[in-house]
């Protein structure tokens, strides 16, 4: 999906009498100024629902049930806590409807409210529940490897008995899940194959297989050729440690709503910032108690001096100033403690502009051109205002197509289905008209300083396939395809319920065997089972004849209907076996290669500087920028000061430079797929094992760790390859490349094998086994 982003001018409509007597200026003006009000409605809105949704005896304590593993070692299924997620927010936005300034409202804002508060909270479950399973399987992976010490204590097997071993449990694992999937390609699957050897592991006492699993486990599913070293198997599994340390301290913080009032907030954080735990009172108490003792302990050391008495007294009156300074200190620093912990979240200021409002593609209506030959459209919900498109001449064609999309499926109702518009989804924001970070925003209440300073923009989401008539064709035949693929396995799992459940009528008709007590348990598990089956089979038979008995089904509409008029462009055919293997590079940020995988050949090679051409010293720029951001974020760090200094624009142009490069090095050569490696989380596997590294190089010194790290670790936040492989799968799919993101583990000291693979040599790799598996 690609987002079409451009201005819009609201004004009253003029077809109401009321409307006719005021100026344009008057128009736009007070529609901007009760779209404003609407913005602030829709966001109050949004921060209810979150606080009631956030409450400690609803969400919190539903979100602990995740982290309760079941019986069969799995958590509580993210789906269920989703749709239970979704009805919550539901329901307590029906209940903030009761309310008297939620009253009589669009139905959009509330659709749209319901969407902004599902959206962060719904991100939130699933980074939740992904650290949970990353941490669960960690621990489960190294509780498996570490065993390979104690295993090794009791056999005495050779290298070549536990290779050999390896290689033929790597052979039966890869054939038995590919027999069992019908598909070769799932042989490959990580998931598939980590979880076929945990069984085999747990399923035998051989201590040569378990052995050998341990050897595949470390080694990504491969058998080294030579033995590994000692000491790099500590150093690997002292990383593997340091991400489960990270991972367990990891929270992921619920999302902060939005505040319209700023100040206000930044006072009252302050206000909750600053107080000392003690009172003056006490402090100027405390003090005086000090000055005292220390009064004592001064004509004491004169009087003990000249008789030359026993210093008894004087230690006594030093050890009692000191607990009282040490307890004096003990409160300053958990005073010290809680602040700091509340200075982040003091610094980060919540977003003062509204939430914007979210409309389907459908919600867009009433496309037309006014008389000075501008594109309008009007809102469902908010039909009274007019929009007016501003936008310049790379957006223009797209909103084109919106007009042209919405006046033929008017003009011609039935014929055209409204899953092959272009506009898929669309934004309704309210922006500042200044983009400068100094300038403060306007107030709430001054209606002069709204209307001059926020405007509003429309954020439209469309897919590049629905450009040309062959691309159209292309999608509708995939939905097709979709649709036939969800009816044809609704009815497969129909009928697979019903023989099941016919299966155990059955099984209830025949005698049953055991004990009375077994029977009368077996009789109650099986009636529960029958009861299940039944309400699903009945709710698949209305959900299938609800489909059916439609006037016009989804797939009849889908194939009986026209298509929009399009460019005839033909779709862009690269040859087949013709491959682009990308490898992100912690040093030239990147290497491309163009490959014939067929014939396992390398057409060219390519660095950043080669792709990106005129276009480099962007780049250069762009590296100067975060060295000077760096060295003054550090400044600032030793000052307490917060820094907002950001180069994402600049980081963004960078990416789009490189992308366009790359597409254009693929029309060059007729490549049909570029490949990208799917890197998530490598990153922090390669700064856990830098930090293992450095543990067992500087013997626990806490300052030698943090020079070390500090010396090597920069180079792993040097970019953004996240951005990067965004703005590449991007531009290709607008010219009609395909991508391929496929996982590349990255190589580190503890696992390399008999020579070192350089970023050449992987991007050609890459390439030829996605090829391969494609083949396959």
């Amino acid at each position: 999906m690609k987002a079409a982003q451009f201005d819009v001018i609201v004004r009253k409509d003029l077809k109401y009498k009321k409307n006719r007597e005021k100026s344009i200026n008057q128009l736009e003006e007070e529609a901007l100024w009760e779209m404003y009000q609407a913005f602030c409605i829709h966001t109050s809105l949004v921060i209810e629902i979150l606080k009631q949704v956030e409450q400690p005896s609803a969400f919190p304590a539903r979100v602990d049930k995740l982290k309760q593993p079941q019986a069969e070692g799995a958590f509580v299924d993210i789906k269920q806590e989703e749709q239970w997620l979704e009805a919550e927010i539901k329901k307590a936005c029906d209940l903030l409807k009761q309310q008297t300034e939620f009253q009589n409202l669009p139905g959009r804002i509330y659709s749209s409210a319901v969407h902004q508060s599902l959206q962060p909270l719904k991100g939130w479950l699933e980074k939740q529940w992904q650290l949970l399973l990353s941490l669960s399987g960690k621990k489960r992976f190294l509780a498996v490897v570490e065993t390979d010490a104690d295993l090794a204590e009791e056999s005495n097997f050779s290298w070549s008995d536990i290779r050999e071993r390896a290689q033929a449990i790597l052979q039966h694992t890869q054939e038995t899940i590919a027999a069992e999937a019908e598909d070769e390609t799932a042989a490959k699957d990580t998931k598939q194959l980590i979880k076929s050897l945990f069984k085999q592991y747990d399923a035998t006492n051989d201590v040569l297989t378990r052995r050998a699993i341990i050897h595949l486990l470390r080694n990504n599913f491969k058998v080294r050729r030579k033995p590994e070293k000692p000491e790099k198997v500590q150093e690997w599994l002292e990383g593997k440690r340091v991400e489960i340390d990270r991972l367990e301290g990891q929270v992921p913080r619920l999302p902060r709503p939005r505040n319209l009032f700023p100040e206000q907030a930044y006072n009252q954080g302050l206000e909750e910032l600053i107080p000392y735990p003690l009172s003056d009172v006490a402090v100027s108490k405390r003090m005086a108690w000090l000055f005292h003792y220390r009064v004592l302990i001064w004509f004491f050391l004169i009087y003990t001096k000249s008789l030359e008495k026993s210093p008894q007294l004087d230690y006594c009156l030093l050890h009692q100033v000191r607990a009282e300074v040490e307890r004096g200190e003990a409160q300053f620093f958990e005073w010290h403690d809680s602040v700091s912990a509340k200075i982040d979240q003091f610094l980060t200021i919540p977003k003062s502009l509204p939430y914007p409002i979210y409309f389907g593609g459908d919600d867009l209506r009433s496309w037309h051109l006014n008389k000075e030959g501008k594109i309008c459209f009007k809102l469902n919900g908010l039909g009274d205002y007019l929009f007016e498109v501003r936008c310049d001449r790379r957006q223009l064609g797209i909103v084109k197509y919106f007009l042209q999309d919405w006046q033929t499926q008017n003009n011609n109702k039935g014929e055209y289905s409204g899953g092959l518009t272009l506009l898929r989804s669309a934004e309704l924001l309210l922006k500042p008209t200044s983009s400068r970070q100094n300038v403060d925003p306007p107030s709430v209440h001054d209606r002069q300083a709204v209307v001059a300073g926020y405007k509003l923009s429309l954020h439209c989401t469309h897919d590049t396939d629905y450009l040309t008539r062959l691309g159209l064709e292309r999608v509708r035949q995939r939905k097709i395809a979709n649709q036939l693929k969800s009816l044809t396995e609704k009815q497969a799992k129909l009928t697979k319920q019903q023989a099941k459940l016919q299966q155990l009528e059955q099984e209830m008709q025949h005698k049953q065997t055991g004990t009375s007590a077994e029977r009368s348990k077996r009789h109650i598990q099986r009636l529960e089972q029958i009861e299940k089956l039944k309400q699903s089979i009945s709710y698949l038979q209305a959900a299938i004849q609800a489909e059916l008995e439609r006037p016009r089904p989804k797939l009849e509409r889908l194939q009986e209907s026209k298509l929009f008029q399009r460019a005839d462009r033909p779709l862009y055919e690269g040859v087949a076996h013709l491959f682009i293997g990308v490898c992100l590079d912690l040093e030239q940020h990147l290497v491309v290669t163009v490959v014939d995988a067929m014939r396992r050949k390398v057409l060219t090679k390519r660095i950043v500087k080669q792709i990106m051409g005129k276009h480099y010293p962007l780049l250069q720029r762009y590296r100067h920028l975060r060295e000077e951001h760096s060295k003054q974020r550090q400044q600032d760090q030793k000052v307490g000061r917060h820094n907002r200094l950001s180069e994402t624009r600049l980081g963004e142009q960078v990416a789009y430079a490189i992308a366009n490069g790359l597409v254009a090095l693929a029309q060059q050569y007729k490549v049909s797929t570029i490949v990208l490696p799917l890197t998530k989380g490598w990153r922090e596997r390669l700064y856990c094992q830098l930090v293992a590294r450095a543990k067992i190089k500087c013997n626990g010194s806490k300052k030698a760790m943090a020079r070390y790290t500090k010396q090597y670790g920069k180079r792993l936040h040097q970019w953004d390859y996240n951005r990067l492989s965004q703005a590449i799968e991007t531009e290709a799919q607008t010219v009609g490349i395909a991508v391929i993101f496929e996982r590349l583990e990255l190589q580190t000291d503890a696992e390399q094998d008999d020579q070192q693979v350089n970023s050449f040599e992987l991007a050609v790799q890459i390439a030829i086994a996605t090829y391969d598996s494609l083949q396959a």
